[in-house]
């Protein structure tokens, strides 16, 4: 299985030293008894919401400058988990600002609507105590902001004078917005993708579901999709990245009853049940040798979008991503944060002013997690990347400093000096094309693989699994969006 989002020590197939603690990785978990890979993908609880209609951005309130000439105003910053990094972000807010002061306020996320953390806060907004600003985190998907309930932050956005639009990705930033309005923030971002040798992939540079099939089809007998393919696996990994393809949060309409979804569903029973491997099995060695068609691909930091030249040789990639109908395949997902304004709050700007430190490079260039929202930054990244930098050994000679290594299971760590100008290029390329976004909802996501998981058992057809899953997910939809 592909892990695309976790915190968890876990063991890797393929990954970096960063990667361990801070990145989405590849990975197979190996039960040596058994001689078999589990499949795990870890997804947010994402959950409901209710309704309250949004407005456009305006002045400081009377209460506000009242409160700021006279008193110290508290702030207060919902949560779903308050790490390290916005503790920080916090705490040097609290030092340089001498009128409002940041408190913390911890929520949870909850399957059951009475406990659900999100339900909570929006209940409060209602009622006129809701927190000043919310912080979605790594959990946060399009449902959080259906209800329209937090501030469009395009006009504080476009309002700072030293916000220069062409120095940032702002393809990022409206990839997550919603009726054109950026309900919630990302602070910092993920790619994930799929890559293969351009001449496998027909030269193409994204697919839909329909050319993915028939690409697998052509190969030879014996070619994986990728490793660790299973029924489950495949259709989970490949739904993880454009459910929303098959949800208009708009308007509340779904179309798993699709063709697409049809064949997404036949496609993904074509792959065993089960996946038995060797104890000497080598994913290294299975895409070198041309066994393998795709592989699932991680960018959460520059030298990422070297990784997988190790394991195609000095084929030429093609990041592929993940089978749409748009020009672009690689999914964007947020980093460690997704920041709002409440509708509710007094303090607007000051909550603004907080986020947006968010954007400045001082904090741009030392993320804990993710690529940087800065066009500047990245591109600065990896000009200081370009050439392999050295040092003296103890012996007098001149050596390589190692900058990354990429371990595969079973072999040696590979070194990285520095990142070739051709994937530099290649990186940069792969961000400024990337428009979709996609976090399951875990509301929608369970039931679907639960669905799912009887059609491969043989317990139902194709269009009774169609049938019922386009009945759950149009009846959660219209409640989120109504």
């Amino acid at each position: 299985m592909y892990l695309w989002y976790t915190r968890r020590k876990i063991h890797f197939l393929l990954y970096s030293s960063w990667e361990i603690e801070n990145c989405f990785v590849y990975f197979i978990r190996r039960n040596i008894l058994k001689k078999t890979i589990t499949a795990i993908l870890i997804v947010a609880l994402l959950i409901t919401s209710c309704g309250f209609k949004n407005n456009k951005k305006v002045e400081k309130s009377n209460v506000e400058k009242l409160m700021s000439v006279s008193d110290t105003t508290t702030l207060i910053l919902a949560t779903f988990n308050d790490d390290n990094d916005l503790l920080k972000q916090v705490e040097l807010f609290n030092q340089t600002n001498e009128d409002y002061q940041i408190e913390i306020k911890l929520y949870e996320r909850s399957s059951e609507p009475a406990e659900d953390g999100l339900l909570k806060i929006q209940r409060e907004i209602i009622s006129g105590n809701g927190p000043d600003i919310i912080d979605f985190g790594y959990s946060y998907s399009t449902s959080d902001v259906v209800a329209e309930y937090t501030e469009d932050l395009y006009p504080y956005l476009l309002e700072e004078a030293d916000f220069n639009q062409e120095a940032y990705f702002m393809n990022i930033f409206d990839a997550f917005s919603y009726k054109n309005n950026l309900y919630a923030m990302p602070t910092s971002f993920v790619l994930s993708t799929f890559a293969g040798k351009k001449e496998v992939l027909d030269n193409l540079d994204h697919w839909n579901i329909n050319q993915m099939m028939d690409l697998y089809e052509k190969q030879e007998e014996g070619m994986l999709l990728y490793p660790s393919e299973t029924k489950m696996d495949v259709f989970a990994t490949i739904l993880s990245g454009n459910i929303d393809s098959f949800i208009d949060w708009e308007t509340g309409v779904c179309s798993f009853d699709s063709e697409a979804f049809r064949k997404l569903l036949t496609f993904c029973n074509l792959f065993p049940d089960k996946l038995n491997i060797d104890n000497d099995f080598s994913v290294k060695q299975t895409f070198l040798d041309g066994k393998a068609m795709i592989c699932p691909a991680a960018i959460c930091k520059v030298y990422d979008i070297c990784h997988n030249e190790n394991l195609f040789d000095d084929s030429e990639i093609s990041y592929i991503g993940f089978p749409t109908e748009g020009d672009s395949g690689t999914v964007i997902t947020q980093g460690n944060h997704m920041l709002a304004i409440s509708m509710g709050s007094n303090y607007k700007e000051a909550s603004w002013d907080f986020i947006y430190s968010f954007l400045k490079k001082d904090y741009q260039q030392n993320l804990s997690h993710g690529l940087s929202l800065s066009r500047e930054i990245v591109k600065e990244q990896l000009a200081d990347n370009l050439e392999p930098e050295y040092f003296t050994s103890t012996d007098g000679s001149q050596k390589k400093i190692i900058k990354e290594q990429v371990r595969f299971d079973g072999d040696l760590a590979i070194d990285l000096y520095n990142i070739p100008q051709e994937q530099a290029d290649k990186l940069l390329s792969i961000i400024e094309n990337a428009d979709i976004t996609s976090s399951p909802d875990y509301i929608i996501y369970n039931p679907l693989c639960e669905e799912a998981a009887a059609y491969f058992a043989g317990e139902k057809t194709v269009e009774e699994v169609v049938a019922i899953i386009q009945n759950r997910a149009t009846i959660y939809v219209n409640e989120k969006v109504n």
